[in-house]
């Protein structure tokens, strides 16, 4: 058994907001037989804040005694009392956390008792810098970036960063690999898309061990192996496009199968299985095509009534089936009226791709969605880029907009993530230049950094804005090789004129 006549009880706070007034409490507590008379002392180093939060001046050390971080108390503790010790603090700007060292020295009759404490309050920005506006994009073509800081901001507070990248490819998956590792769910689908996302070739060899079970009676494939249940049109599309985009092998048992259902429901002598909330057999039919006319089975029987009327996956499928016919006058035609309409379909902003049709394009039934849709654009504009200038230039930037798609690192569904996998790696193998060396320098006004390249990685860099409210042109410029990738974000710290919705309001 231990006893200690002096104690120090903390009501500190753990967390802390910059700028704050607060009232900080401690308990000082005699359980001697002798009275006290103590003396508190008590005092916090003030450490700086993270450099991204935008921290301002910390406080000169002189002028923080009448803030509240230092202080020095007497009192009186008879036998068996406990005072509380009140004093105000006011938070120093940019403060990071307050390192408060406590001590107590008690003399009474024959006895000197003392206690000590050591605390540490995190402080957070009352107002933090949060990211306003993003663009990625390569180091080569950032000669110049107009930005300029929120004129409602905060001062001094944010400012540009850069977040370097050897491979746009390689960061844009990291998140999705790690979320796709983790997907609990377990249909054929789900599956397929998980092991195409992670490269798992081993664990698709064994999926596709399994296929005879997934397979109905008109050779349609099933999202469980389950017998009872019916084959789905659009999921023998999913699995046999992404197999075969994918360059990996599908039992040919099964795969001719497959290919007859689809034949079938493109003649007509196969009644749609899939429930939908409408009628949509030129798109599923169109689906189909494209799938059979890339696997060598048929050509061209099914020509759309209106290419303007289709939705953007319909162009895609259109499109792809164009590509993978023999180049005439009749096809090269149709194919630039496709390309047209795709052109007119969507546009990119900043880093993000959006379709001009987006609510148009979940088509949930299809396993449609606008991520897994611009994937397929991705995709299909590398495969035009090969006989097409201008879709070789428009590829690059329609990668961007699919990566800027991402919400939390990864695309919105399964479909979504396994596409935009499958087709950022093509872009990988087709338009990155390999290992990124070297010195990257960034310049922003008076202000200038430098990112040294060490395996393929360099620092993040922080320029602060050259004035309030000023408009300012970032320049990059890369010195070493490969080509590097930029992420250029705006940090401000704000204040919400109106209340914001993030959700769903009824």
């Amino acid at each position: 058994v231990s006893t200690q006549p002096l104690q120090i009880f903390s009501g500190l706070p753990e967390l802390l907001r910059a700028d704050d007034a607060i009232v900080q409490k401690l308990s000082l507590r005699n359980t001697g037989k002798a009275a006290l008379a103590v003396v508190l002392k008590a005092e916090a180093a003030v450490e700086p804040g993270d450099e991204w939060s935008g921290a301002r001046e910390i406080v000169p050390a002189e002028a923080l005694a009448a803030r509240g971080p230092k202080i020095e108390r007497r009192l009186q503790l008879a036998p068996g009392q406990t005072q509380e010790v009140l004093w105000p603090v006011a938070v120093p700007g940019g403060a990071g956390a307050l390192r408060w060292r406590i001590g107590a020295q008690g003399r009474g009759a024959g006895v000197d008792e003392r206690d000590a404490l050591e605390i540490v309050q995190r402080v957070v920005p009352a107002l933090s810098a949060t990211v306003r506006q993003s663009m990625l994009l390569p180091v080569a073509d950032a000669d110049a970036v107009p930005v300029a800081q929120p004129r409602d901001a905060v001062p001094l507070v944010g400012g540009v960063r850069v977040a370097l990248q050897s491979s746009l490819v390689d960061a844009a998956l990291a998140e999705s690999m790690r979320w796709m590792a983790q997907y609990p769910y377990m249909c054929l689908e789900q599956q397929s898309s998980r092991f195409v996302s992670l490269d798992d070739r081993a664990s698709w060899d064994r999926l596709m061990a399994q296929l005879p079970k997934y397979i109905d009676d008109k050779g349609l494939a099933r999202y469980f192996p389950e017998p009872t249940l019916p084959g789905s049109e659009m999921l023998t599309v999913q699995l046999l496009d992404i197999a075969q985009a994918k360059g990996w092998p599908v039992p040919e048992a099964q795969r001719r199968r497959m290919l007859d259902a689809l034949e079938s429901l493109l003649e007509g002598r196969l009644e749609a299985q899939d429930w939908a909330p409408r009628n949509y057999l030129e798109s599923q039919q169109l689906a189909a095509q494209a799938t059979l006319v890339e696997q060598g089975r048929r050509n061209i029987v099914l020509r759309p009534q209106s290419v303007a009327a289709l939705s953007a996956q319909s162009l895609v499928d259109w499109s792809r089936t164009l590509l993978a016919m023999p180049a005439d006058a009749v096809r090269d035609a149709a194919l630039a009226e496709a390309g047209a309409q795709l052109r007119g379909r969507f546009d990119v902003q900043g880093t993000r791709m959006r379709w001009r049709d987006e609510p148009a394009l979940h088509w949930w039934w299809c396993m449609w969605s606008g991520d897994s849709t611009a994937a397929r654009m991705a995709l299909l504009a590398q495969q035009w880029a090969r006989t097409d200038a201008a879709w070789k230039a428009d590829a690059p930037l329609i990668v961007q907009g699919l990566v800027g798609r991402q919400s939390a690192g990864r695309w919105s569904t399964t479909t979504g993530n396994a596409w935009s996998t499958v087709a950022l790696r093509n872009f990988q193998q087709q338009f990155e230049a390999g290992p990124v060396d070297g010195v990257t320098r960034a310049a922003l006004g008076r202000a200038t950094r430098e990112a040294a390249w060490t395996d393929a990685k360099a620092p993040d860099m922080l320029l602060p804005w050259p004035a309030q409210g000023a408009q300012g042109t970032l320049q990059l410029r890369h010195e070493g090789g490969g080509k590097p990738w930029g992420v250029v974000s705006a940090l401000a710290a704000t204040r919400n004129a109106q209340p914001l919705a993030h959700g769903l309001s009824v």
